[in-house]
């Protein structure tokens, strides 16, 4: 090797070729390896995201969603409620009585609304106030019912009861009219047979 230094010059030429490229080959690895990494870091902190979110947002539902469940279902009590109003607008003797008592419930269904929303109620909770203030509404539906049905029956018997003494009274009338029909007949005979007599 001594003997030829122009092998020698080609030799070290090529070493040193191929120590740039091997370089060169190590730092392209090396910065595919760090741009992986890196994906790789926000690709992990992007799951991790996602999974903090879904956690947070089960944790939240399971906590908001019987609150949620229970105020839709005690929003739908206002049509029953709604349907109490109108019977108790069609009442005549009771009506003060029935509407105290429908604006008691609806206050009710209020204040439990209001529960609902502002404290710290769980499922049992929120389902048993919702089935006692139900329960409260049916009975008082039930006896409002009763009551109109009831009404409507005096008013229909008044209206007969009128009917009747109206045909009673007309039939004295009549009885009267023919009564003073037959006296100024009997007069009227009465005269003619004086006065037959007298001729």
């Amino acid at each position: 090797m001594k003997a030829d230094p122009e092998n020698l010059k080609g030799l070290v030429e090529k070493v040193r070729t191929w120590l740039i490229c091997a370089r060169w080959k190590k730092a392209q690895w090396c910065t595919l390896a760090t741009i992986k990494l890196k994906n790789k870091i926000e690709f992990r902190n992007a799951a991790r995201n996602v999974m903090q979110k879904s956690i947070r947002m089960f944790l939240v539902m399971k906590r908001i969603q019987p609150k949620v469940q229970g105020l839709r279902k005690v929003q739908g009590l206002k049509v029953l409620l709604n349907k109490m109003v109108d019977i108790v607008s069609g009442l005549e003797e009771a009506k003060p009585t029935m509407g105290a008592a429908v604006e008691q419930l609806e206050s009710d269904m209020q204040s439990l609304m209001h529960r609902i929303q502002h404290t710290e109620m769980r499922k049992p909770g929120i389902d048993q106030g919702y089935l006692d203030l139900l329960n409260r509404m049916d009975l008082q539906l039930m006896e409002l019912t009763k009551t109109r049905q009831s009404e409507e029956e005096n008013r229909r018997l008044k209206k007969i009861q009128e009917a009747m003494e109206l045909e009673r009274k007309r039939k004295e009338d009549e009885e009267r009219l023919a009564k003073l029909d037959e006296e100024q007949r009997a007069q009227r005979l009465l005269l003619e047979s004086q006065r037959r007599e007298a001729q």
